[in-house]
């Protein structure tokens, strides 16, 4: 489901900006979020940020480790709640699995020609819930399975070119009739909802 150094989600993005864009799945130019507190207080009028719903067309649960083996591509963008802007990206993403980590290696390019590659180390710890590390994800991510969706929730470090802001996101991921498995998430800060990433990871070809 970054400011073009560090970032990554398993999938998704933040708010973009002029040169200080970007974001994976993850990963956001959030330089209109510089103004601190007192803007964000402003911004609270908009309401709390929420974790984002998502009612799968199929009866199939979606387990990571399962269907992110092998090659998978995204594509999808970022939407910058607080003034509109968009920004796309694709993504192509390695995954495998030992038999408790799922290691995903993801190599985005975004709609203005950036690039930016991450890796998640997802760790399973119980029969339904994950523990995940990332270069820029503060502490470790929780990740669950939950009915058909699952789940990944984190904060993560992101750099614009002058600054940094910690983020929450909140991911779901889901299967479509079609085989493909449609991933959204909320990023928040300070418990007010800043962007969304829409995403849709199809199986790819090979290495």
């Amino acid at each position: 489901m970054t400011a073009g150094q560090n970032r990554r989600r398993l999938l998704y993005v933040g708010c973009p900006t002029g040169q200080e864009q970007g974001f994976d799945m993850h990963s956001i130019g959030f330089s209109r979020l510089r103004g601190g507190l007192a803007a964000l207080t402003l911004l609270a009028v908009s309401g709390c940020a929420t974790p984002p719903s998502l009612d799968p067309s199929t009866d199939t649960a979606f387990v990571p480790e399962k269907f992110f083996l092998g090659r998978t591509l995204a594509e999808g963008e970022f939407v910058n709640t607080l003034d509109g802007s968009r920004r796309g990206l694709r993504a192509t993403i390695d995954g495998s699995w030992n038999g408790r980590e799922l290691k995903l290696v993801e190599n985005f390019v975004y709609s203005d020609g950036e690039r930016d590659r991450k890796t998640w180390v997802l760790t399973k710890t119980g029969p339904t819930t994950y523990s995940g590390v990332r270069e820029d994800v503060i502490g470790t991510a929780d990740g669950r399975l939950d009915g058909r969706t699952f789940r990944l929730t984190y904060m993560a470090t992101v750099k614009t070119k002058s600054s940094s802001v910690d983020v929450k996101f909140d991911d779901v991921l889901g299967f479509e009739r079609d085989g493909s498995v449609l991933n959204r998430a909320t990023v928040s800060k300070l418990g007010v909802k800043v962007g969304e990433v829409t995403l849709r990871i199809r199986k790819g070809g090979r290495r």
